[in-house]
């Protein structure tokens, strides 16, 4: 077995990931989280993918996902067939070695909750739960609810982009610094589309799709607090729906916490369903 730090995913690299995540899929009955629209653009003077071979075969995978400086997501996977030989240590352990480097403090592991494995496995290294989300999908019929008939949507702009990075400040309590690298590396993202909305000439409001394959994930969506509570929220998402379906686009997707009470009722009434549910779990890198 080798353990592959790699720079950048090849072509290849991304279509043996694919299959590895298909057969986890099937043998566990799992809806794995592996962030494919990332994946598809990783840098390639950073270290974020982690693969082990056996002859031309990848056996286990390991991805970090870092959206923020105090934390990095972790998605990992190793074939049925070779679990038990210690190679999810082999990964985290490499892993933990370049996180550190970086003074990351925090992992945040994704864990499946249908997983018969995954719990077990943060018990032993020791990860704390933190919290939940729900992977949402949209379920005929789709019940439109235009509440604020005069807000308006339009595409983005790179004139926005700031006032984008303060309602990620605002609405997901992420830096400024961050969250405008993030929002700027996305404008020319062939793959994502961002929209703002506007209500009497201000934006209040945004929301982002991604486009992975056959399925849109509905995602960065949020209403500044003043704006909150008027239908907004509700009118904004039955426009970008309504606008998805009538693309035919195939499965429609979006993911909210599991505490989320308000946002769970919202996108419920517009006829999403829970199909899959997430557990976070923490643990220091060092």
């Amino acid at each position: 077995m080798t353990l592959i730090k790699s720079k950048g995913l090849s072509e290849t690299q991304f279509n043996q990931i694919r299959q590895l995540e298909a057969v986890c899929n099937d043998f566990g009955g799992l809806t794995m989280k592996l962030n494919l629209e990332t994946l598809r653009q990783r840098k390639e003077d950073e270290i974020n993918d982690f693969l082990m071979v056996e002859g031309e075969q990848l056996i286990g995978y390991l991805a970090l996902f870092i959206f923020n400086k105090a934390e990095v997501e972790v998605s990992a996977m190793v074939h049925p067939a070779y679990r038990r030989r210690g190679i999810f240590k082999q990964l985290l352990a490499a892993a933990q070695t370049e996180v550190a480097r970086r003074a990351i403090p925090h992992f945040l592991f994704i864990c499946e909750r249908g997983s018969v494995t995954a719990t077990p496995v943060m018990q032993a290294i020791a990860a704390r739960y933190d919290f939940s989300e729900y992977k949402m999908t949209l379920q005929s019929p789709f019940r439109s609810a235009l509440l604020v008939p005069e807000l308006a949507l339009r595409p983005v702009g790179p004139a926005d982009l700031d006032l984008l990075a303060h309602m990620d400040v605002t609405c997901f309590n992420v830096s400024f610094e961050a969250a405008s690298q993030y929002i700027g590396s996305k404008l020319d993202d062939p793959y994502r589309r961002v929209w703002v909305a506007e209500f009497k000439g201000k934006i209040i409001g945004k929301i982002h799709v991604s486009v992975v394959e056959n399925e849109s994930y509905i995602n960065g969506f949020c209403i500044l607090p003043p704006y909150r509570g008027r239908g907004c929220g509700k009118t904004i998402l039955s426009r970008i729906v309504e606008r998805l379906v009538a693309e035919q686009h195939e499965i429609i997707s979006l993911e909210v916490e599991t505490e989320n009470e308000h946002a769970l009722g919202l996108y419920k009434g517009i006829g999403f369903e829970v199909v899959t549910a997430y557990d976070y779990y923490r643990l220091p890198v060092s």
